[in-house]
């Protein structure tokens, strides 16, 4: 699996509400998956310019638009 589907992958599945629940587990594993991402992204812009682009496109289009 290529690095940048691994990545759509990830933030499809990303809990993007975590930070607002009062169940420690649900942000424990909230926080793990952004760590994730953020590792996961950083890796994207070391690829170079074109695919940092595509990274932060897909970013967008995952993020819900309220956040």
């Amino acid at each position: 699996m290529s690095t940048l589907s691994n990545f759509a992958r990830m933030l499809r599945r990303h809990d993007w509400y975590y930070n607002y629940s009062d169940d420690h587990s649900v942000w424990n594993k909230g926080q793990d998956s952004w760590k994730a991402i953020t590792v996961a992204k950083a890796r994207i812009n070391e690829m170079g310019e074109d695919k940092a682009k595509l990274g932060d496109a897909l970013f967008v289009k995952y993020q819900p638009k309220e956040l």
